[in-house]
């Protein structure tokens, strides 16, 4: 990294009616924000530049996130870089935690992703976790899965290639579901996997 060049990761959640905010807008609402704080992303060049914002893999339209990763580029270091941006975020997104960084680029370090499916009828949590243990098509794909009274939490390798929309018409392929209304999916973290957790992609916060 440069002396002039400055990375910072971030983690964000998406809750509310930002969850139905696409995936492609949100650079443009983190660089307004980020210039409503009083901050300068870098762009990028060419005919048509743009902020300079990394975001990790593409989430569906509706699924709540409660720890999503992003990066965003600097000519200066900037301070307190969560709790200011914090302040000029439209109500439902949240900057979690943020950390400059240097190395490998963000996706890829996003090698894992790990679900919580909530039926709406809750006897169907028994059908999910069993038909996610009869060797459904993206079964490679499955680092871990569990389930608890009322949910099934999944965990899933390469989440810009296998998102949660796999899942849902698994389901609806199993006869289990008809329509995403039926469950509420929940995204809580995108990660490296240990082999027994997704691990957040920041250390320290700044």
């Amino acid at each position: 990294m440069s002396d002039s060049v400055f990375r910072i990761r971030f983690t964000y959640s998406k809750r509310g009616k930002t969850c139905f905010i696409p995936h492609v807008v949100l650079p443009q609402i983190f660089y307004r924000s980020l210039r409503r704080a009083g901050m300068k992303p870098l762009m990028s060049q060419g005919f048509s530049p743009r902020p300079r914002i990394t975001l990790g893999p593409a989430l569906p339209v509706g699924i709540v996130a409660l720890e999503e990763p992003a990066e965003v580029w600097f000519g200066n270091r900037v301070g307190s870089f969560t709790s200011i941006l914090n302040e000029h975020l439209p109500e439902g997104l949240e900057i979690r935690r943020s950390i400059e960084v240097e190395g490998p680029s963000l996706n890829k370090k996003c090698g894992s992703a790990s679900y919580v499916l909530i039926p709406r009828d809750g006897k169907k949590v028994s059908s999910m976790f069993l038909a996610l243990n009869q060797a459904p098509p993206f079964e490679e794909s499955i680092l871990y899965c569990s389930r608890s009274n009322d949910s099934v939490t999944i965990v899933l390798s390469n989440p810009g290639g296998l998102g949660p929309s796999v899942l849902i018409k698994y389901f609806q392929a199993k006869g289990i579901i008809q329509k995403w209304s039926e469950i509420c999916l929940v995204r809580s973290i995108v990660g490296e996997w240990n082999g027994s957790a997704v691990l957040s992609l920041i250390g320290e916060d700044r």
